[in-house]
């Protein structure tokens, strides 16, 4: 894989802003890649792939999240990832979503970019619900889930009547971890905040797509490219 310097990613907002723009047909989201050396990827009889101690970025920048790292365990059912992170707000609520390019190699860069995230193209892409967590007082938090192969229940473009394939090939896709800020918990709001993209967010912070006081930010992301 090599070391490669971060590019900023666009924001899971910005994906939605380009789907919306021009009516379910594009998105956007540009991929960062790795600057942290080979992330060390171990195989069982099973054929499971686990991909470890791959970086998390703040957006900002971007910038390496300290302590911070996310692994992905592959196999023919689907994928598991877990990331670990610090620096967090504490009280806030928090989601995780992954980007899937479920074939990398029709991407017009690699790791895959902004005009990639197209729903429909060759590149097989979609955007979907991981996990979610309110943070505590260290400003710590594990987010961890599993995605079964072909399930688009959670899927970010299904909302949008977009083509929402899901993870269709575990072992070949790249995908992208986000986590995305939706601001204080709030009495009632609670499992929308963490379940959902606009979950407390303001209309402006969500592309309309949000009832809540909070404004909401993708504020961190890891990649991992497909084992090799």
């Amino acid at each position: 894989m090599g070391t490669r310097r971060p590019v900023l990613p666009a924001t899971l907002s910005l994906v939605v802003a380009s789907v919306l723009a021009v009516g379910c047909e594009e998105a956007s989201f540009v991929a960062p890649a790795l600057d942290a050396g080979q992330p060390e990827v171990t195989a069982a009889a099973s054929r499971a792939q686990t991909t470890r101690g791959v970086p998390v970025y703040w957006f900002a920048g971007p910038t390496l999240v300290p302590g911070a790292s996310s692994k992905i365990t592959r196999n023919d059912a689907g994928a598991t990832s877990t990331l670990h992170t610090s620096g967090l707000t504490a009280g806030n609520a928090y989601t995780m979503w992954m980007v899937v390019f479920n074939v990398p190699g029709n991407c017009a860069t690699s790791p895959c970019g902004e005009a990639d995230v197209v729903p429909g193209t060759t590149a097989v892409v979609d955007v979907i619900y991981v996990a979610g967590n309110v943070v505590g007082g260290s400003g710590r938090a594990t987010f961890s889930g599993r995605r079964a192969t072909a399930d688009n229940s959670k899927s970010l473009f299904a909302q949008f009547s977009a083509p929402a394939p899901g993870l269709t090939d575990p072992y070949g896709a790249e995908m992208h971890l986000i986590v995305r800020d939706h601001g204080p918990k709030i009495p009632g709001m609670v499992p929308g905040e963490i379940h959902t993209f606009e979950g407390a967010c303001t209309p402006e912070s969500s592309f309309g797509l949000g009832g809540g006081p909070n404004t909401c930010t993708d504020v961190q992301f890891s990649v991992h490219e497909p084992p090799s």
